[in-house]
């Protein structure tokens, strides 16, 4: 009997641990399906991203006056973008990658890049969501009287929803391109190549990107310098290795160019920030991201990286692929006209040194949560939170009483207020009353960094609740 295991084993042993060992490196041939799925969508992506800004500023347009940034509507494209019937917008079908992937997926179980799939899955499922947004938007949009301001919320609530849609595909893509790039094992020599230097330049834009998108400047200078010295070495490379000619040395000059622009344009980010009338809802962040440096890299505004991934074809050189990068989308709000003609509220005590613990015979609670704030004079929305239930409440700002028995009910208020530059600086909120649900309950709205933010504060008859407010220099992280 134990003869006949031996056997067995010695037989059937090594089969068994082969069929589930898992290859060392998976082909680049596949991992650039999972590039060219990422850039494919990307752009996709982009049409639906300027339909949504066109939405959001006739919207704007309404209320305010806007400027639209796009022209065209949902009648000038295809029900499902990503499908492209007539093959308009892609060089390979998003769709078609996937299914060749899953193919391949079950053609090779050992293969490593298989893991990368349920990635690809979630993006495209997202591209589908983000799709069928363009139309719920447009419809409400045609159904209901747009200067009522409760269906105006309804749509800029519907556009917030976009926004972490957007988000959900960056975060989705950056876990993939991260796992492409891990299981990537270029040899030494192409690791000295020219398109190992434009990777480098690449990796620094993008970097560069990604700060403008997290709405921080402060690594924007030394992200330049480093995008100078490696765009140099990319001209050593390419003069070391034999200067490409003819049509091949025409992309190469192209690819240059594009970078240099991107530079050039960052720079001016970071030293001019000057914005278009028609992005002037929006801010510098978004319009430089979106605009100024993106389309020098990606497909959209002819960038580099098709040039580069077609110089990769054109040579037949097995390198990994550039990776473009997405866009982010932010909602514009219309500007209030009131706030012009608002009165700025400043506290008669120039330093705050303690925060209060008891005020008016009532215990004061703490907050767990900052007002971040990228300006020394703003404005905050105060307003019945959920169910307008008859709270009247009274607003203390570093000991003062700017708002007395007012009821949030009849009316939301705004009010501009300016800090202190010293000390702290607080918001207290003082019930009054706790209404017909307590307890008394305030959401207070405002705006840093050009993203809309809201909060809740509670109080009673027993305990009021603080908040502390903090001015965050924008020019910093």
């Amino acid at each position: 009997m134990n003869v006949i295991f031996i056997v067995i084993h010695l037989l059937f042993g090594n089969f068994y641990t082969d069929s589930t060992k898992v290859s060392a490196d998976p082909p680049v041939s596949v991992l650039n399906e999972y590039v060219d799925l990422t850039n494919e969508t990307i752009h996709g992506l982009l049409i639906i991203h300027r339909l949504l800004e066109n939405y959001n500023q006739k919207l704007n347009k309404q209320i305010t006056g806007g400027t639209p940034i796009n022209l065209y509507n949902n009648s000038d494209l295809p029900k499902d973008i990503f499908e492209d019937p007539e093959g308009w917008f892609f060089l390979k079908n998003p769709y078609k990658i996937v299914e060749r992937l899953e193919q391949h997926a079950k053609s090779n179980p050992r293969d490593r890049s298989n893991a990368l799939l349920p990635s690809a899955r979630r993006m495209l499922k997202i591209c589908n969501a983000i799709n069928t947004s363009r139309f719920t938007i447009e419809q409400y949009l045609q159904k209901n009287d747009m200067k009522d301001s409760l269906h105006q919320k309804v749509i800029f609530d519907k556009l917030e929803v976009c926004v972490g849609m957007y988000e959900d595909y960056f975060t989705t893509a950056s876990k993939l391109e991260t796992d492409v790039l891990a299981m990537y094992a270029p040899k030494d020599y192409k690791k000295r190549s020219y398109f190992y230097h434009i990777s480098q330049a690449h990796e620094s834009l993008k970097n560069i990107l990604r700060t403008l998108r997290a709405k921080e400047e402060s690594r924007i200078d030394s992200e330049l310098s480093s995008l100078k010295r490696l765009i140099a070495q990319i001209e050593l490379a390419n003069d070391k290795t034999g200067p490409l000619q003819g049509t091949l040395g025409k992309i190469h000059s192209n690819v240059i160019v594009k970078i240099i622009e991107a530079h050039d344009n960052a720079y001016l980010f970071a030293n001019t920030a000057i914005v278009p009338s028609e992005y002037q809802l929006y801010d510098k962040f978004y319009y430089y991201h979106n605009s100024q440096v993106i389309n020098k890299m990606n497909r959209y505004g002819n960038g580099y990286v098709r040039e580069v991934n077609l110089l990769m074809d054109q040579l037949k050189i097995e390198e990994l692929k550039l990776f473009e990068e997405p866009h982010f989308f932010q909602v514009a709000y219309p500007k209030d006209e009131e706030e012009k003609d608002l009165d700025i509220i400043s506290s008669e005590e120039n330093v705050v040194e303690n925060l209060p613990e008891q005020l008016l015979n009532r215990s004061v609670t703490s907050s767990e949560h900052l007002i971040h704030v990228d300006s020394m004079t703003f404005t905050i929305n105060l307003y019945d939170y959920k169910l307008t239930d008859g709270d009247i409440v009274s607003i203390n700002f570093n000991g003062d009483w700017i708002l007395k028995e007012y009821s949030l009910e009849e009316k939301p208020v705004k009010l501009k207020i300016k800090l202190n530059e010293n000390g702290k600086n607080f918001l207290l909120l003082h019930a009054e009353s706790i209404g017909r649900r307590p307890p008394n309950t305030m959401g207070l709205s405002y705006y840093f960094k050009g993203e809309k933010k809201e909060m809740v504060l509670k109080s009673d008859l027993k305990a009021s609740e603080m908040i502390e407010i903090e001015y965050v220099d924008p020019n910093r992280s």
